[in-house]
């Protein structure tokens, strides 16, 4: 079907879910599971599994702890740390403060990047989870791909902020745009699932024509998939020997249904979708005698997508009937709506014959 209409109309809903996703309830450093690592972009302190906010208040920083530029003076002694002016060492070989850049502030830095990849590949991650499968996916899939779209744009978009006011605007719209795609991504697959459904016989999630989630089982332009109906108790089951077509053109009018495939241009303007009426497919296409469906055992072809017939213990399939052990043709039942055609056909005989009879005496009357 034309699923562009329908992913343009949600995309501002994903840029929602996005900023939801952003504000959501921080998790603690210390929680269980949690990997404190630091954004490169925003300096804000992440999860680097789930790329989600976390509260650093209480965790220890030792790349912080520089040290310290105040002389080290011990009382009744003289400085030791002026700077050339230290018995026994040469002038200029000092002892002063250490530069801060130390190894520890390095591995600040070293785990600023490591966070942001991890943030990248966090949410990288989820938007691959919500699109992954071929089964039948959910309006969580989009919120999913949507928040790990936006984790994996905000990650990736090291230094982009680093510029006041209009690094700013492009961060946040980095952000939003990373989690529209990864929405749309997700939501793509949410839409090709309207032309695909649950076969009743093979049990596989079958998609009619669809370009992003092509299901468990792929059928094109023509092919078919087994049916199923609605029983009087309300429960689903298998409807034999039908079976539902893959058709191409207009859902709303069925006078433009078909099962025929259109060139690669007229194809791009309508929708493709199961024929939501089901039909009756026998493989060698010999119908059997109307009436005698108790008689008679129906096979599904898996390969084909059509049903095979035959006739119960006792019987074997003679033509379109089965005939007894003896030869003896299986009596049909008269078909009910054929009965009722007759019936109708009869009375409406009847009808005319009468008022023929009335309107002949009335003109015999008027001549006369």
């Amino acid at each position: 079907m034309k699923r562009y209409e329908k992913l343009g109309r949600f995309a501002v809903s994903i840029i929602a879910v996005m900023f939801y996703a952003n504000c959501a309830t921080a998790l603690n450093w210390n929680d269980p599971g949690v990997i404190p690592v630091q954004s490169i972009s925003d300096q804000a302190w992440r999860d680097g599994v789930t790329g989600r906010r976390i509260n650093i208040q209480g965790m220890p920083q030792p790349w912080n702890e520089v040290t310290s530029n105040t002389p080290n003076t011990t009382p009744g002694n003289a400085p030791s740390n002026t700077p050339g002016n230290t018995p026994g060492n040469p002038p200029g070989n000092t002892s002063g403060p250490k530069n801060t850049t130390s190894t520890a502030s390095k591995l600040s830095k070293a785990g600023k990047v490591a966070g942001a990849a991890l943030g990248v590949a966090s949410g990288t991650a989820m938007v691959v989870n919500a699109t992954a499968g071929q089964e039948e996916h959910s309006w969580g899939d989009v919120v999913q791909g949507a928040i790990g779209g936006g984790i994996a744009a905000a990650s990736g978009a090291a230094g982009v902020n680093a510029f006041v006011g209009v690094g700013q605007l492009a961060y946040a719209i980095t952000v939003a745009s990373g989690a529209l795609v990864g929405g749309l991504v997700a939501g793509s697959q949410l839409f090709s699932e309207t032309d695909c459904l649950y076969d009743p016989v093979t049990g596989k999630f079958t998609c009619c024509h669809t370009q992003f989630n092509q299901g468990e089982r792929y059928a094109d332009i023509g092919e078919y998939m087994f049916c199923s109906k609605t029983q009087q108790d309300g429960t689903e089951a298998i409807f034999k020997p039908a079976v539902r077509q893959c058709v191409q053109g207009n859902m709303n009018k069925s006078d433009t249904w078909t099962g025929e495939k259109s060139g690669w241009w007229s194809g791009l303007w309508k929708d493709d979708f199961w024929a939501p009426e089901c039909e009756i497919r026998i493989c060698d296409n010999v119908l059997p005698q109307s009436g005698i469906d108790e008689y008679i055992d129906y096979t599904p072809d898996t390969e084909h997508f059509c049903w095979n017939w035959g006739c119960i213990n006792g019987y074997t399939r003679s033509g379109n009937t089965c005939v007894k052990s003896d030869g003896t043709r299986v009596t049909p039942k008269a078909d009910d709506y054929d009965s009722l055609v007759q019936k109708i056909q009869a009375e409406r005989s009847r009808i005319l014959q009468e008022c023929g009879k009335y309107q002949n005496s009335q003109t015999n009357s008027t001549t006369k």
